[in-house]
């Protein structure tokens, strides 16, 4: 009898971002349809518990996000004896410093194989040179990123911007194809219901929020001081940020100095957070860079107006005026306006909210990214 398949699939962190969500919905729909399936991770993050939670087999890794010589060069032996113990049909990696190691680490552990030679997968959830970095750690992330291209079998990107930033790259155009993500159905929590449990002493303000890891790429900074001028016309309106980060203190730091902490409240990480989504009259996502983030699905599925940051694959699901408001990052005034809009055009804001409910229930389903 023929072995069923093995999937690997590896990613660096597991928290529950975007990328995670990502490695949690194939991994189970894998199993689901019987695939042998283990998830390789670094940390000990509410990813491992809700992989376990589906039965899916998780395997611990020791990594760090940035890149330090002899820790990667022992990560790289790790990597290859895993790929030797697990012997997986598809090594499936996920994030960019895990795919730089996971796609050498493959190729080699291939090279001492003549039968059942693994396929290489990388799944490219944004570029690390599109942030804001000095010109010397872009060339070398853009050559880091090159070689990931290089030694995977397969890239897929999750937007047609994403494909788009490393068209350049030899072999990366006819390696890469466009697969975006898909949404589940989501059991949302009441409004009122899901408003008590994030500020049970704040009741009937008009509510502006996100979900978010708290890092500079996400561009809170600029939402908070939006917000200011929002506040001072219209006092009853709060914004409400869900996630934690590196950036908590210097949020707070910017809250007090503002005088906002009455009307800008960060309430942490919350376990299941897409399922308070419906507290919100509107979802922001103001990040300075993105590749295609789930979330913007979540807060389509709840049926909320966005604005959001014209970033990324964010206008290949958004069309600004027509299902949200896209602003270009740093623009304050840009900004300002589309808070002000929302508040003062409730009806043409659940219009937005209805057109891009209906689109992305059409398109961006599980089984279209499947």
């Amino acid at each position: 009898m023929q072995s069923r398949k093995k999937i690997l699939y590896l990613i660096t962190k597991s928290t529950l971002g975007g990328a995670q969500q990502y490695v949690f919905d194939l991994s189970t729909q894998a199993k689901e349809l019987g695939f042998d399936v283990a998830v390789a991770c670094g940390g000990s993050g509410p990813l491992i518990e809700h992989l376990k939670k589906r039965r899916v087999r998780t395997i611990p890794l020791v990594l760090e996000r940035d890149v330090k010589l002899g820790h990667d060069i022992r990560a790289f032996f790790s990597i290859l004896k895993l790929f030797r113990t697990e012997q997986p049909d598809i090594i499936h990696l996920n994030s960019s410093k895990i795919a730089a190691l996971g796609s050498v680490a493959g190729r080699v552990y291939n090279a001492f194989r003549w039968k059942r030679k693994a396929k290489i997968i990388f799944t490219a959830h944004g570029w690390a040179f599109n942030e804001s970095r000095p010109w010397f750690q872009r060339s070398s992330i853009i050559f880091l990123h090159w070689i990931t291209i290089l030694f995977s079998h397969k890239i897929i990107a999750v937007s047609k911007k994403t494909r788009h930033d490393i068209h350049w790259l030899p072999l990366a155009g006819r390696k890469t194809i466009v697969i975006y993500n898909g949404i589940e159905k989501i059991q949302f929590k009441e409004k009122e219901v899901a408003r008590r449990r994030l500020l049970p002493h704040i009741p009937g303000q008009f509510w502006f929020g996100t979900i978010s890891e708290l890092h500079k790429n996400k561009g809170l900074d600029l939402a908070i001081s939006a917000f200011l001028e929002i506040v001072e016309r219209f006092p009853y309106a709060i914004f409400v940020i869900i996630g934690s980060g590196e950036e908590e203190k210097n949020l707070e730091a910017k809250i007090a100095e503002k005088n906002l902490q009455s009307n800008v409240f960060l309430v942490g990480q919350i376990p299941n957070a897409r399922e308070f989504l419906k507290a919100f009259d509107v979802f922001t996502l103001t990040s300075r860079t993105e590749a295609f983030p789930y979330v913007i699905l979540e807060a389509a599925v709840a049926n909320l107006p966005i604005i959001a940051s014209r970033v990324g694959g964010i206008p290949e699901v958004i069309e600004s005026w027509q299902s949200g408001i896209l602003v270009t990052p740093e623009k304050h005034k840009d900004l300002v306006l589309a808070f002000r809009y929302m508040l003062e055009n409730a009806d043409k804001a659940a219009l937005f909210a209805e057109n891009l409910h209906k689109r992305v229930i059409e398109q961006f389903s599980m089984d279209e990214m499947s």
